[in-house]
Order: C-alpha cells, then structure tokens, then sequence
C-alpha cells in the first residue's frame, strides 16, 4: 500500500528517509487552525486536516498528517511570524518547563487512527542577548515554539522528558505504530 506523508518540510523529509519511509511526501496546503489554551486539542485536529485533504486526492493511500505544537502553562505556541515573535517565545520558555506535542493521523479510505506524542523539556534561564543572537540566526522561525533542539538552540536544554524525535518534531516510533494499526484494520474491512 502506498503512503503519503501530508509534509513539504526537506527536514521531515530527510529525516523519515534515513529511517526508511520509503513515502511519497505532498504538502496539504492547509490553514493550520489554533484552539486558544488546547495544545492537544490543536495538534490532533491540524494532523487530521492535513490527511483528510490529500487522502480525498489519494484515495487508495494510507496518509499520515502529523503537526506538532509547544505548550507552556496551557498556551499554544505555534511557528513565530518574524524574529520579533520567536524572541517572544523563547523568552516565554527560558528558565521554564515546556511540552512539545505532536499530533499524527493515519488516514485510508474511510478508516482513520489519530495518535499524539507529548515530550517535556525545560530551558535553562537564557540570557536576554542569547535569545536574540538566536532570534536573528532565523533558525526556529519555522518550527513550533521557535525553536530547533537539533540546532544551535540544543544549548538551552537542561531536561528532555520523553522522545527527543518528538522535539524535532518526527516522532518515528509513534508513525510507525500508526502504519502498522491502519494497515491491520484495512485488512480486516
């Protein structure tokens, strides 16, 4: 069975290469929609977007929709808009415990399976030029909650309670599980 992860990130993409998906990637092209104080909630919701859409184009497909959200005391973090908005956020994190959450829908014909992986880490207090050296690097401008723990901002970590692949946003042992449970209930329709 063929499948299509709803992704256009070169990251994502690299990333689930080297552990072998052997998928196709596409991008959904949909608004990711935020749900005021529900970081579980929003992940799960925008994973199942993004399948839906492209398992209406691809329909003999199992699709897998995956976005991952930072939450701090019940708030949602998504990709900052401009450097402004990411020193925001990382001041939000410094000193400060943190959950990053991804949501994953498995989606093949009418059947689907949503999953979520939730990792805790806690930043040490960062210093007020580190946030903006960081900021103006543009490194976390395009990842949840600002920041990318696989780059320079691994330095900020004190604690990673959970799967780091979380973190970096390509929880690889939770899709797998996904796969493996969609591919068991097609077989049994």
């Amino acid at each position: 069975m063929k499948v299509i992860i709803a992704s256009s990130s070169p990251r994502r993409i690299d990333f689930l290469r080297k552990w072998g998906f052997d998928s196709d990637f596409e991008n959904a092209f949909v608004e990711e929609i935020v749900f005021k104080d529900k970081p579980l909630q929003t992940c799960i919701y925008n994973a199942l977007v993004k399948a839906n859409k492209l398992c209406l184009i691809h329909k003999y497909s199992t699709i897998i929709g995956m976005d991952t959200v930072v939450a701090i005391n019940g708030t949602v973090l998504g990709k900052p808009h401009d450097i402004k908005s990411n020193i925001k956020m990382i001041e939000m994190l410094s000193g400060e415990k943190h959950f990053v959450i991804t949501g994953i829908a498995a989606v093949f014909s009418n059947t689907f399976i949503v999953n979520y992986v939730k990792t805790e880490v806690l930043f040490r207090k960062i210093r007020k030029e580190e946030i903006n050296e960081y900021a103006l690097t543009g490194e976390g401008l395009d990842k949840a909650g600002g920041y990318a723990v696989q780059g320079l901002a691994s330095s900020f970590v004190t604690l990673i309670r959970g799967p780091l692949d979380n973190v970096i946003g390509i929880p690889v042992f939770a899709i797998r599980e996904l796969l493996d449970k969609i591919n068991k209930l097609n077989k049994n329709i």
